[in-house]
């Protein structure tokens, strides 16, 4: 996985899309798991390839000239229900862990590939509100998302692969993680490091 964010001309240049992939972690190290609840009809929306009941976990497509930051945050929102301020009090992130890379999502998609980590689990599946595209499932260890191979969405399934033994893939600080929003998702700019 390439530990590099592209500047937004570029991608929108270099691929159709582009966009966010994230695996958010509780603290017994369990993922996120969604499942799709598109229909035929919008199963293909903007080249989304998802197929009904697959499993995933939380992407965000990038709207014309936004970053991946924007499209985090937007998603969030939109898909879960939950605004700035409920993210701010359930998500954190490490400054130095949490931006894994970008990689191939699919052929001509684009990803850019963070982890989190829901500091109240509880409170977070009591209060989420899943909109039109996905449920939540629950948080489920990675070794189920593998057994699940067939049934998850491709793109989630390339990264995972790529992830799985990497030396980053879930460790995230116990101190110095901050709270997620706009600003500190920020600071993950690898660029400006």
């Amino acid at each position: 996985m390439e530990k590099t964010i592209t500047p937004v001309e570029e991608v929108e240049e270099k691929y159709r899309h582009s966009g966010v992939v994230v695996y958010i972690f509780d603290q017994k190290g369990r993922i996120l798991v969604t499942r799709e609840r598109h229909d035929k009809e919008t199963a293909f929306e903007r080249g989304a390839l998802r197929k009904p009941d697959q499993l995933g976990i939380y992407t965000e497509t990038r709207e014309d000239g936004e970053n991946w930051q924007t499209a985090f945050i937007r998603g969030v929102e939109e898909e879960f229900g939950l605004d700035k301020e409920r993210c701010s009090q359930l998500f954190r992130l490490d400054p130095d862990n949490s931006y894994l890379g970008e990689a191939l999502f699919r052929e001509g998609v684009l990803a850019t590939v963070i982890q989190i980590k829901c500091v109240d689990t509880k409170r977070f599946l009591k209060e989420v509100e899943p909109k039109e595209e996905l449920d939540v499932i629950g948080f489920l260890p990675v070794p189920f998302l593998r057994k699940a191979e067939k049934n998850i969405r491709y793109g989630v399934k390339r990264t995972l692969n790529e992830l799985i033994g990497s030396n980053e893939f879930g460790k995230m600080a116990e101190e110095d993680v901050i709270p997620l929003n706009k600003d500190s998702l920020e600071l993950l700019d690898i660029n400006n490091k």
